[in-house]
């Protein structure tokens, strides 16, 4: 069972908001918006090794990870939920909608994609990999996050900088090699999103260099109930960046989907 936490106790029947946090991030990076939404209940999870969550030795792929974040749903009795997912929480979203459609209510991918990386993409994967393998963890981390903002945002979002760097220190190299190789390995979801029959939130940067707009617009047409929304002056973390408006969609979107 992962870790978690809930802010409220969960009726049954009740439609939660399930929170799924990108690499190298836990599930801390929902604070502001959760301490702002005391009336919905929200789960937050720590994705394996990342966070309080345990390093899962069997972990190959993004379908085991949504295995093990539905069985802690099930564990809570939870049986219906939005799930929210930035990056790599995006995927495990996608493989959660695809393994148990009939509990979800509606999906939201922050800053993330249904297409599987590009030969391009799994190539620096594969560099990375190679780096902590040799090096270890730091001299990633020391370049990874700075790297999710907007350029222009580095100044201004200097705190939560420190923050991501500061709480990503304890993350086992072991994790982020296996993590790596799961989301370079990972397949396209784009049939996934074609057939959800639930509503489907994206949440674009226009500034994201990591995941450009021009990569993976196309999936915004896929699904048949989609609701896209591009944020001028964002990078990679639109939770982050341009938090008011990020969480007055996510509620706007949890509140359509009941």
């Amino acid at each position: 069972m992962l870790h978690y936490t809930q802010n409220k106790k969960i009726v049954t029947k009740e439609i939660c908001l399930v929170l799924l946090h990108g690499f190298c991030e836990n599930l801390h990076f929902w604070d502001n918006f959760v301490a702002t939404m005391p009336h919905i209940p929200i789960i937050c999870i720590d994705l394996p090794g990342f966070g309080k969550s345990p390093q899962i030795e069997s972990l190959k792929n993004i379908e085991n990870i949504a295995q093990e974040v539905y069985q802690t749903l099930h564990s809570l009795q939870v049986e219906q939920y939005v799930v929210v997912g930035h990056s790599l929480g995006g995927y495990v979203a996608l493989a959660l909608a695809e393994k148990y459609p009939q509990y979800l209510r509606g999906i939201a991918l922050l800053n993330s994609t249904a297409y599987a990386d590009s030969e391009e993409k799994k190539q620096n994967r594969n560099k990375v990999i190679e780096s902590l393998e040799q090096y270890g963890s730091k001299p990633f981390l020391s370049n990874f996050f700075p790297n999710l903002f907007y350029q222009e945002n580095l100044a201004k979002f200097a705190k939560e900088l420190q923050k991501l760097h500061e709480e990503a220190q304890n993350i086992d190299v072991e994790t982020l090699i296996q993590m790596s190789k799961a989301m370079r390995d990972r397949k396209n979801y784009a049939p996934i999103l074609e057939n959800l029959t639930v509503p489907v939130l994206f949440i674009v940067g226009k500034n994201d260099a990591i995941l450009p707009l021009s990569v993976h617009q196309e999936q915004f047409f896929l699904p048949k109930d989609a609701q896209i929304v591009l944020q001028a002056n964002t990078g990679h973390l639109s939770m982050l960046e341009n938090p008011i408006k990020t969480g007055q969609l996510l509620l706007q979107f949890y509140q359509y989907c009941n």
